[in-house]
């Protein structure tokens, strides 16, 4: 086993991987501990998002309360249109939905912030290096 120190970027981690010939990589913190473990999938799912092998159906939106629902950032925005009746209409359908609240806020999203849409409010619920990860729908009528 190799170890690496946190916060090494992809590109070293990548060579370090060429170089050991092996397919993972232990992180370990300033004190010898270990933080954890970083596999070549692990960099890959950063670099291309995510990875699935076979069919695999991705749960994209999870109800949390009568009207109240965590939506992935990957969702395809045409499809939590037509599901939660938003009435946006087509120019508006970018990718997914983290591209839409994205675009609508002209920023980089941060937690906590909404935007509103029709009788509904989109939250950012979760944020990563990379983006939105999730966002809360939240049923206003």
């Amino acid at each position: 086993m190799e170890f690496i120190p946190p916060g090494k970027h992809i590109h070293d981690l990548l060579l370090e991987f060429e170089h050991h010939k092996i397919p993972m990589l232990i992180v370990q913190g300033k004190r010898g501990g270990i933080l954890g473990l970083v596999t070549v999938d692990d960099i890959l799912e950063e670099i291309v998002g995510p990875i699935f092998i076979g069919s695999r159906k991705i749960e994209y939106v999870k109800k949390i309360h009568d009207r109240l629902f965590r939506i992935d950032g990957r969702a395809p925005l045409g499809q939590i249109n037509k599901l939660f009746d938003l009435g946006l209409p087509e120019e508006y359908y970018l990718d997914t939905v983290a591209d839409f609240v994205k675009y609508m806020l002209q920023k980089k999203p941060v937690g906590g912030e909404s935007i509103e849409i029709g009788n509904s409010t989109i939250m950012v619920h979760e944020t990563t290096v990379r983006g939105i990860k999730n966002v809360n729908l939240i049923k206003n009528d």
